[in-house]
């Protein structure tokens, strides 16, 4: 029996936080502000997608920081005050004015408190992150802090994707500043636990030259490609339960509660598979079986609730395997590089980068198009508009993700050293 201690616990508690900054935010935000002050899906997908690339812009820089650091308990030193922000910017985001006096005041609120949230939320995950791999030696601790912060931010999304879909975000940031509270004096409690982190002494430069060899370039563009595909869907999700299947909002938070309560069933499952037949391999056969259960979604109609709960049960324990592979990849690449202890927040600043570059190309390519085909949540759009909606959040996807699949079986090739 795998013995859990009460700091690895901890640590992974801490996650239930990031989980209302991930989908929640994008799920919420277009259908709290289209129609504010005559704010449109482009416009709010032009500030979303400005948002995540000046956001994913900062990772790196802030990587680089965090990483030269001192002292032990450097990464609790960036989490906390990082957490403190980020929440308090939510709560303000999540609930906004009726109406504002202006159009640009509306823009310029949208726009601060979403990069607020995500910058901070950036810096308090790359520390977060770090953390783990810093942690200890052993790569089963390392395994089990992942998987320890990949449930509970499941969990997270879970409750708080719930509460978007049924409206009640005055709920959500009740919950979130509550979790806050709980969270600092766990964090305190780390600190004073004194956790060795283990340490090297410092490089007279920590150059990006180290991290962006050709070969982690491929797995930086496979990271990117597969986020993409995975955050298009993410992004529609709300518009497609509504506008193609015609269910009501307590259905569409049934539809994601299965979902990520799947993926967190699947992790421990997952954990399993990799332990014998190693993460690249497990990444492989996630993917590949995504896209195939994924693509029954194109052939969905008004009122396929069954249908989708389904598919929302199937490919939510593949997104168990999706979730604690790359970092694990990381994890590995990282130690193999020897550069552990030295810079852990650099190389996750990089794959934080490429997640907000997903993100962003999502809310700023899909949700403009979306517009100029003729799909409209808050008017009646036309027949045209819902083909372009269902083909974007079921076809596009699949495709995106054989090109990942393709893309990681050429990586593997190069570096079995990954392998394991």
């Amino acid at each position: 029996m795998i013995k859990v201690s009460k700091n690895e616990i901890y640590y992974g508690f801490t996650g239930l936080l990031f989980a209302f900054t991930a989908l929640p935010l994008y799920l919420a935000t277009p259908v709290i502000y289209e129609g504010v002050n005559g704010l449109t899906l482009t416009t709010i997908g032009i500030i979303l997608m400005f948002v995540r690339l000046s956001d994913a812009i900062t990772d790196p820089i802030f990587g680089q920081i965090i990483d030269g650091s001192s002292g032990s308990n450097k990464y609790i030193k960036w989490l906390i005050p990082s957490l403190f922000i980020m929440i308090g910017s939510l709560c303000l985001l999540l609930n906004p004015p009726r109406v504002f006096e202006t159009y640009n005041a509306a823009v310029l609120w949208l726009t601060t408190l979403t990069l607020a949230v995500s910058i901070f939320s950036g810096i308090a995950l790359l520390s977060y992150q770090s953390w783990a791999v810093s942690w200890s030696a052993d790569p089963a601790v390392q395994s089990r802090l992942i998987a320890l912060r990949e449930f509970f931010i499941l969990s997270g999304v879970i409750t708080a994707s719930m509460l978007v879909t049924l409206n009640m975000v005055k709920v959500l940031s009740l919950v979130s500043i509550l979790l806050l509270s709980l969270v600092f004096f766990m964090l305190i409690s780390l600190k004073k636990s004194n956790i060795k982190q283990i340490l090297q002494p410092k490089s007279e430069k920590r150059s990006w030259r180290k991290i962006l060899v050709s070969s982690n370039i491929l797995l930086y563009f496979i990271f990117l490609v597969n986020a993409l595909a995975n955050a298009i869907p993410a992004l529609l999700f709300i518009f497609f339960f509504r506008d193609i299947l015609k269910l009501d909002n307590s259905q569409g938070g049934i539809l994601l509660a299965i979902y990520f309560l799947f993926s967190a069933i699947g992790i421990p499952v997952w954990k399993i598979f990799i332990s014998r037949y190693g993460t690249m391999p497990t990444w492989c056969v996630s993917i590949a079986f995504s896209v195939v259960f994924f693509s029954f979604t194109y052939f969905l109609s008004e009122g396929d609730f069954v249908g989708f709960l389904v598919i929302c049960m199937l490919t939510g324990f593949l997104l168990g395997a999706e979730l604690i592979c790359p970092p694990s990849i990381l994890s590995n690449l990282i130690t193999n590089s020897n550069h552990r202890g030295e810079m852990e927040a650099s190389y996750f600043s990089i794959w934080n980068l490429c997640n907000k570059l997903s993100l962003a190309i999502a809310s700023g390519i899909v949700l403009p198009l979306l517009n100029v085909f003729g799909y409209s949540s808050v008017n009646e759009g036309s027949e045209n508009g819902l083909f372009w909606l269902q083909f974007f959040y079921a076809g596009i996807p699949c495709i995106i993700k054989i090109t990942s699949l393709i893309l990681i079986i050429l990586f593997i090739k190069n570096r079995e050293d990954l392998l394991p």
